[in-house]
């Protein structure tokens, strides 16, 4: 069986564009979590160490009402890359909902941000919704932590 037969298959995807170098948009992607804390039991677990250029770690969500979720992240510093497949439980066992994926395009001087929606059933224009919001408060974080304007797709490196 090959690699790329074993990747799941996903229902669809949103993008966006940050205007930001990689360190800013990893740098807000952590202070995320101290934004969420605040609307559900967050604890961070499994944090490894793989190689000198990456770790991963495990965060699971409990929004009080039984509700358990868990994102497995990993960040590959050298490949400037973020990678968050969150799960959720269904009949007793962890289904991969989504991926998000931040990674540097130097020839664009961005960071794409891919949301692969695994799950057919969640309805699309709710999820873009929460997309666009999410990407909101992102954007308003790299305002508040990055002193610099953003940089433009145009300029050169």
């Amino acid at each position: 069986m090959s690699e790329d037969s074993k990747k799941p298959e996903y229902a669809y995807e949103l993008n966006h564009a940050f205007k930001y170098p990689f360190e800013s948009v990893a740098t807000a992607f952590w202070c995320k979590y101290k934004e969420e804390n605040s609307y559900s039991l967050v604890t961070i677990s499994g944090i490894r160490q793989v190689s000198d250029n990456k770790f991963v770690f495990v965060r699971r969500m409990d929004n009080g009402k039984g509700k358990i979720e868990y994102e497995h992240i990993k960040y590959e510093r050298r490949k400037r890359k973020i990678v968050a497949d969150h799960f959720v439980n269904e009949e007793s066992r962890s289904a991969l909902s989504e991926r998000c994926v931040y990674i540097y395009n130097s020839m664009r001087n961005e960071v794409e941000y891919r949301l692969l929606v695994f799950r057919e059933n969640w309805n699309r224009y709710i999820r873009k919704l929460a997309f666009n919001w999410g990407v909101g408060v992102l954007n308003d974080t790299l305002k508040k932590i990055t002193p610099v304007v953003p940089r433009s797709s145009s300029a050169s490196i």
